[in-house]
């Protein structure tokens, strides 16, 4: 009785012992008789007139960089220039231009031009001044410029002894103004 190992394994050898030898009778697979021909190896001479053929490269970089524009970005254009800045005595944030919508005249000195102290995001600076400052949360439609919504928030915070930011989701946003009226012309 055979092993079940020895089942297994004398199909597989019933199979590849033909091919073996008969690759071995007809030349097929014998070793190499010279070892320079083994494998197909790169010479040191080929491998120079390689490189002798290929850029040097400073030459690839400088063909790869394209020149830069004449026209430089403006140095002042930058996120500081684009928005208002709060400043509370020791730190600073910055709210978007138009999202004011109450400044009562005690706290206009909160408002500087230029950065002072260290900067900190709306979220803590609005808790650190939660006393002169406060967030109003205001729906997108008031944000992208309808008149009712804007009148009715603006009568509702007009009474406040606070600085009053529009906020949408809590973070700052500009409150467009409302399109003026066309102005009618009569003829003269």
């Amino acid at each position: 009785m055979k092993s079940p190992l020895l089942r297994m394994a004398l199909p597989w050898m019933a199979c590849l012992c033909p091919v073996i030898f008969a690759c071995n009778l007809h030349g097929q697979l014998a070793p190499p008789t010279r070892w320079e021909n083994a494998r197909e190896t790169a010479k040191e001479e080929n491998l120079q007139a390689e490189a002798a053929k290929t850029k040097p490269m400073a030459e690839q970089m400088a063909a790869m960089m394209r020149p830069l524009p004449e026209v430089r970005p403006e140095l002042g254009n930058t996120l500081y220039k684009k928005s208002i800045i709060l400043f509370d005595g020791q730190m600073h944030t910055l709210i978007p231009i138009g999202s004011i919508l109450h400044l009562p005249a005690a706290l206009r000195e909160r408002i500087i031009a230029e950065p002072k102290g260290d900067f900190t995001y709306w979220p803590d600076f609005l808790k650190r001044n939660a006393s002169w400052l406060a967030g109003k949360e205001v729906p997108l439609k008031m944000a992208e410029g309808d008149a009712k919504l804007a009148a009715a928030v603006l009568k509702e915070t007009a009474k406040s002894n606070q600085l009053l930011v529009s906020v949408y989701r809590q973070c700052p946003i500009s409150v467009l103004e409302p399109t003026p009226a066309p102005i009618k012309r009569t003829a003269p």
